[in-house]
């Protein structure tokens, strides 16, 4: 149960933090007060509102709760990156983005422990039982896939593209707009299927397929090869990441 929770809790933050915060809104939190808070409050509704979806109101505290420390990290990273960011630039923002994502998820974890501890029991709405038992279905395991999806799709999007801020390099040729990321979403939603159904050998042709169309571009220009590589690596080592740390 306490797993179960901890899923929930997570399917709400990343609903909050990646989903339901546009980059404009991102941008704008840090140079105002009113932006923030107006971050704060979409969060506290993604968490609470899919925690009331599941249990009810018998989490609610849990999710105010958390959506105040969430409110209060945003906030402290914000004055680290105001102070440092001038002099560090995209490194500094790295940093912060991991250390800020890092707390977010211990602060959810801690919960679930102290829930644990607690040994409190919570059940489902009438309307998650209804719908385990129409089609007898694990909620903890849906729960676990919906994460995982939406996880390798827009937080994954988001890491790899702060990751690799300091190694971007200029394209010389134009490509169709914002095919790249889509190529890459697509490209770690298969290789999560192919994890799933216990493919691994299939993995190496997704994989070989992508690398295909980039052939001349890669042999042609070395620092595109690496940077390329890097991103591939880096994309697949999320996928991997989420599957052992998620469904395995």
């Amino acid at each position: 149960m306490v797993q179960e929770v901890v899923t929930v809790f997570l399917l709400g933050h990343i609903t909050g933090d990646f989903y339901l915060q546009s980059s404009s809104l991102a941008e704008k939190k840090e140079k105002s007060g009113k932006t923030l808070v107006l971050h704060g409050v979409l969060y506290l509704i993604s968490v609470a509102g899919v925690s009331i979806i599941v249990f009810g109101t018998e989490l609610l505290i849990w999710c105010i709760g958390i959506s105040a420390i969430h409110l209060m990290l945003d906030f402290i990273k914000i004055c680290v990156k105001n102070k440092f960011g001038s002099c560090e630039g995209e490194k500094i923002s790295a940093y912060l983005y991991l250390t800020d994502q890092f707390l977010h998820i211990l602060t959810i974890l801690t919960a679930g422990v102290v829930i644990n501890i607690g040994d409190e029991t919570y059940v489902h709405t009438t309307f998650i039982r209804l719908l385990a038992d129409s089609f007898n279905l694990d909620m903890n395991r849906c729960f676990s896939m919906l994460l995982a999806i939406m996880t390798v799709i827009k937080p994954c999007s988001i890491t790899i593209r702060v990751i690799l801020s300091g190694y971007r390099i200029a394209e010389n040729t134009a490509g169709v707009k914002n095919a790249g990321a889509l190529i890459g979403i697509l490209e770690r939603l298969i290789l999560l299927m192919l994890l799933l159904v216990g493919q691994y050998g299939a993995i190496g042709f997704v994989l070989t397929a992508k690398s295909v169309a980039r052939y001349n571009k890669i042999a042609e220009d070395p620092k595109f090869g690496e940077y390329y590589l890097l991103g591939t690596l880096l994309s697949s080592m999320l996928v991997i990441a989420v599957y052992m740390l998620i469904l395995n």
